[in-house]
């Protein structure tokens, strides 16, 4: 009697095992289907992920973990989105996170997409002037009252 508990115990823990197995197996397909379907999407059109980006980087900055927000739109831009909020999104991070060398590119990067606005050559000055770049902030300030 006590063995017989045993056997069915085991049987019943068993069965209970393989049937979760193949529930979390069948879960992981779907999982994965759904992934292997958004990643066609997404080589299609970049842009799908824009919004989920920002949620996800705003997120990571209100938890003042600034490395994963800029790894994020980092990643973004290297995926191909192109889009001049992430480009901005990503020059105030730089800047919070006092990396001059990365705002002073992504202040170019912004005047190639915009060079129409004149504020991009004061923000490219006032950096080239904190790195010490004297004659280059000199010039930025130059093309900046041209274009005022």
């Amino acid at each position: 009697m006590f063995r017989r508990y045993w056997v069915v115990l085991s049987v019943i823990l068993a069965a209970v095992l393989v049937v979760s197995f193949f529930a979390f197996a069948v879960e992981q397909a779907d999982k994965d289907a759904i992934l292997n379907e958004l990643s066609a999407y997404m080589d299609k059109n970049p842009m799908v992920l824009r919004d989920l980006i920002f949620s996800m980087a705003s997120r990571y900055e209100s938890e003042n973990n600034l490395d994963k927000a800029i790894l994020l739109y980092e990643k973004a831009v290297n995926m191909g989105i192109d889009d001049r909020d992430i480009y901005n999104r990503l020059l105030g991070l730089y800047e919070w996170a006092q990396k001059f060398d990365k705002v002073e590119a992504q202040i170019r990067k912004l005047i190639t997409m915009a060079p129409e606005d004149s504020s991009l050559y004061g923000k490219l000055a006032d950096v080239l002037d904190k790195v010490g770049k004297k004659e280059d902030s000199k010039r930025a300030w130059q093309e900046y009252l041209e274009k005022v």
